[in-house]
């Protein structure tokens, strides 16, 4: 997180639509950067179009409300269309 360039551990699930669902916690607020990769047709794993992307976390005792942190659904296609379209 921030300045520290140690990896999350995370839970991936294929959705069996194209899609997949990805979870992670992180040990403390702050900023993180999320790199997406998949395996190409030749097994190197690249990044995806925009990745890295970054996402801040913020503490629940800084005043975090419960769902603030979350990003999914619509507000995560949201932001990857902002993201992509701004490139």
């Amino acid at each position: 997180m921030d300045d520290d360039k140690s990896e999350v551990a995370c839970q991936i699930v294929d959705n069996d639509d194209g899609s997949y669902h990805v979870k992670y916690q992180v040990a403390r607020a702050g900023k993180v950067n999320i790199v997406v990769k998949f395996k190409d047709d030749k097994g190197r794993f690249v990044e995806v179009r925009g990745s890295p992307y970054s996402a801040t976390f913020v503490a629940p005792d800084a005043g975090a409300k419960p769902g603030q942190n979350t990003l999914t659904g619509a507000r995560l296609q949201g932001h990857l269309t902002s993201e992509i379209l701004s490139m």
